[in-house]
C-alpha cells in the first residue's frame, strides 16, 4: 500500500542497518517498502546499494540479498534506468569479488 510505503520510506536506512543479522530477514521488509513504487524507488541513495554489496562482500552472496535488487531495478514491469546504471557501475567497481564468471558458488 502506497500510504504505508510513504510513511516507512524515510526509515529505509534504519532497517538497512540490520542487514546481516542472522534470522532477521530485513531484505524482504525493505523490498516491500518500495515494491512497484517507482517514485520512491528512484529516491534510494547509492549508499543503500553499496551497503548490500558490502554485505555480500563480507558474508558472501546470499539469494535474499540478490533478490532485493529486483524491486529496485524495475517497477510494475518497467525498467528503472537510473538504478540499473547505478547498480551496474557499483558491480563493475568490484567485479572480481561480486560477479561470479566461473560458477564458483562459494
Amino acid at each position: 500500500n502506497r500510504e504505508a510505503q510513504a510513511k516507512l520510506f524515510p526509515l529505509l536506512h534504519v532497517f538497512s542497518e540490520h542487514v546481516g543479522i542472522e534470522s532477521l530477514n530485513v531484505s524482504d521488509t525493505l523490498s516491500e517498502m518500495v515494491r512497484d513504487n517507482s517514485k520512491i524507488v528512484m529516491q534510494v541513495p547509492e549508499s543503500f546499494f553499496r551497503q548490500f554489496l558490502d554485505a555480500m562482500h563480507m558474508w558472501g552472496r546470499k539469494a535474499r540479498w540478490l533478490r532485493i535488487f529486483e524491486v529496485f531495478l524495475e517497477a510494475k514491469g518497467k525498467p528503472l534506468k537510473r538504478n540499473q546504471d547505478l547498480l551496474m557501475r557499483l558491480l563493475m567497481e568490484d567485479v572480481s569479488e561480486l560477479v561470479d564468471l566461473e560458477c564458483d558458488f562459494s
